[in-house]
């Protein structure tokens, strides 16, 4: 494996020679056995600029795969990266209307009927804390796991910079064990005249919701475990003498009911 088979490189010349390599396609053994009608290989591409050693920035693998190396990117639609939130993303699709700017996961099926047709496809935002192919430290309470982040302009910056509403996934409690993955979805948006996403909602492992701001009410159902009763507001508890309580601080206006 990575023995070369051949390579095509493509030199420019300074004032003495053609010592500079500015780009070259090679060809490696990927595995197999020589001579035997199982070898296979893959097609390597290096870039490099006033160096007699590029690197490699792309690779078509033989198992049918295409790899970016670290620290280079893919940009659909463009010719350049863009900057959002004070990172340059390595995969980038970028457009000015409504198809080139979208993109889309499809799952097909066979036209069965069964579980085994109903699953659509899914985006995984995945955290660890050893390095890649490596699984064995356990994440800490509060890890971030993902992250979904809305940018734009404001028309007074160069890039994107600056978030406008953020929902994440993070861990709720530290690890006790193999399958204990306590989560909790934290919800922000981003204040008048700010730039940075301040929390507004929580729901945590055990199911609490807790909402930091007002909750305002336009009509319909509020129900929390209500059964098939039938009321606009409804809050069911075993502890008929504790179920809501108002408090008013410093007006002293409190009471249960």
């Amino acid at each position: 494996d990575g023995t070369t088979l051949g390579e095509i490189q493509f030199l420019f010349g300074d004032a003495t020679d053609y010592a500079s390599i500015a780009g070259k396609i090679r060809v490696s053994a990927d595995g197999g056995t020589f001579g035997t009608n199982s070898g296979s290989a893959s097609f390597k591409f290096y870039t490099g600029l006033n160096t007699s050693s590029p690197n490699e920035t792309f690779r078509m693998s033989s198992d049918g795969n295409f790899y970016v190396i670290n620290g280079g990117g893919l940009v659909v639609g463009n010719t350049a990266q863009i900057t959002v939130d004070a990172h340059i993303p390595e995969f980038q699709v970028l457009g000015t209307g409504a198809v080139d700017a979208n993109a889309v996961l499809f799952r097909g099926g066979d036209g069965s009927t069964g579980s085994g047709n109903k699953y659509g496809p899914a985006l995984y935002l995945a955290k660890g804390r050893d390095a890649i192919g490596t699984y064995t430290t356990d994440l800490e309470a509060g890890d971030i796991l993902g992250a979904i982040r809305w940018s734009g302009s404001d028309g007074g910056q160069a890039n994107l910079d600056g978030v406008f509403a953020e929902i994440s996934a993070e861990v709720d409690a530290a690890a006790a064990g193999n399958d204990d993955m306590p989560g909790r979805l934290v919800f922000k948006t981003t204040p008048d005249g700010a730039r940075i996403a301040v929390e507004r909602m929580r729901i945590t492992s055990a199911g609490k919701t807790i909402i930091d701001g007002e909750f305002e009410h336009k009509g319909g159902a509020v129900n929390f475990n209500a059964g098939t009763e039938d009321y606009d507001f409804s809050i069911d508890s075993n502890d008929i003498a504790n179920i809501l309580n108002v408090d008013g601080g410093v007006n002293h206006g409190e009471g249960s009911i």
